[in-house]
């Protein structure tokens, strides 16, 4: 339970820090501290560092938007983030150029002022980052192939939920800009194009698993009610240690209620009225088959 208030206690700390400043996407767009446009047509997904300024450990993708043009050009785009002692790199290559183009963005954080710090460089990716990007495309043929993944078709759900391995991971969906449709995992990201079929399934190598959690260590929120979804039962301690990694999605029009989710576990919170919310194991199967498609008042 004390663990649990540390990441609540953190996460109203940031929200409180940035939260004001984030109301809808049109005054995002127009915020350079965010993102900006960079060159060949990218542009960083409003939702990507949104999330990147919440929270110090980003959940590791970023949604890139392009030129139509290019896309039928150069093929599909992609994107994945490493983590070395250097800070984090978000890598961009595209299919057709793959592995010899791949673009670089530089990323450390500014924990004063909770923002994140984009450096953006157009050149050749080193033989690692080129080795890196070759991989994970190497993966996706066969990932999309394993009968053990049920892929549902991707029409505007918020939660695609896939048979859950031992271990098991939490798939978030989120629509790009206007482009592609990504879902984020704890160990996969499924990206899909504008017409919803599956261009790409990337296994995740380079994610750090519990600097979440131990960074939210110190951050004591002091009136929290910790509730079961159902029967609203309290709960003494909570097993966090079972879980891989914690990722932190917050409304961006709905700033008071969020989401954590982790791999076995969801976390709904209410910070105007202090409560939260857990589902475990079967249960949590259950309700994301039963979760509607746009639920009221969230933005994931």
């Amino acid at each position: 339970m004390k663990i649990f208030l540390t990441i609540l206690g953190f996460c109203v700390t940031v929200l409180s820090a940035s939260g004001q400043a984030l109301v809808d996407s049109t005054e995002l767009a127009k915020n350079a501290a965010y993102f900006k446009k960079l060159e060949e047509g990218f542009l960083y997904n409003i939702q990507w560092a949104y999330e990147l300024n919440l929270l110090e450990q980003v959940s590791g993708f970023a949604n890139v938007k392009l030129d139509r043009a290019k896309v039928a050009e150069k093929g599909n785009i992609y994107s994945h983030a490493i983590h070395d002692s250097s800070g984090y790199k978000v890598l961009f290559w595209y299919q057709k150029t793959l592995p010899k183009i791949c673009a670089v963005a530089d990323v450390t954080f500014d924990e004063v002022n909770m923002d994140a710090i984009i450096t953006y460089m157009d050149r050749e990716a080193t033989s690692q980052e080129a080795s890196i990007c070759k991989r994970i495309l190497t993966t996706l043929s066969a990932i999309s192939r394993d009968s053990s993944y049920t892929l549902l078709p991707a029409t505007c759900l918020q939660f695609i939920p896939l048979p859950l391995a031992e271990g098991g991971q939490v798939i978030v969906y989120q629509r790009s800009l206007d482009l592609n449709t990504c879902i984020f995992g704890n160990d996969y990201i499924f990206t899909f194009d504008a017409a919803d079929s599956l261009i790409g399934t990337t296994k995740v190598h380079d994610m750090p698993t519990k600097s979440c959690v131990d960074y939210a260590a110190g951050h004591v929120a002091d009136s929290i009610t910790l509730h079961h979804w159902h029967d609203f039962k309290s709960l003494k301690d909570f097993p966090i240690t079972d879980m891989a990694s914690v990722f932190f999605y917050a409304g961006m029009h709905h700033i008071k209620k969020f989401l954590l989710i982790g791999n076995e576990f969801i976390f709904k919170i209410d910070l105007g009225t202090t409560e939260i919310w857990y589902l475990v194991g079967d249960e949590f199967k259950k309700a994301l088959l039963q979760l509607p498609q746009r639920p009221t008042g969230w933005t994931l």
